[in-house]
């Protein structure tokens, strides 16, 4: 007996989205251990949340999260510098891979203790 399965096919246009996703990932990471170097540790995860791109702009939402509150004020900054100068350099150089407008909205959020899914 042959069975036939039913699986779901990806076109160019999301796969151009998702690796997309990953560079914007890669910028954001680099700008964020450029900025707190050894203050933050390595199992900050940086998760694209919304991907929303038009002929000219591209709006991304981009979480990070973080295991301890302490951390979390570590990248925000004192008046937000540390958050400001990762968005901003961040935007920067999407602009240029991109060749569009990028508008950047961070949010830093504290994973929850119980997450698998966040071990350092």
């Amino acid at each position: 007996i042959i069975r036939k399965i039913h699986c779901r096919t990806f076109d160019d246009h999301y796969w151009k989205i998702k690796i997309n996703e990953e560079k914007a990932i890669e910028r954001i990471r680099d700008k964020i251990f450029k900025r707190c170097s050894q203050e933050i540790p390595y199992c900050t995860k940086l998760s694209i949340e919304s991907w929303n791109e038009t002929d000219h702009q591209i709006a991304i939402i981009c979480k990070a999260y973080v295991p301890r509150n302490g951390h979390k004020i570590i990248l925000i900054g004192k008046n937000g510098e540390s958050l400001l100068y990762i968005r901003s350099k961040s935007i920067e150089e999407m602009e240029k891979e991109f060749s569009k407008s990028v508008k950047l909205f961070f949010e830093i959020k504290v994973a929850l203790s119980g997450n698998d899914d966040f071990s350092c």
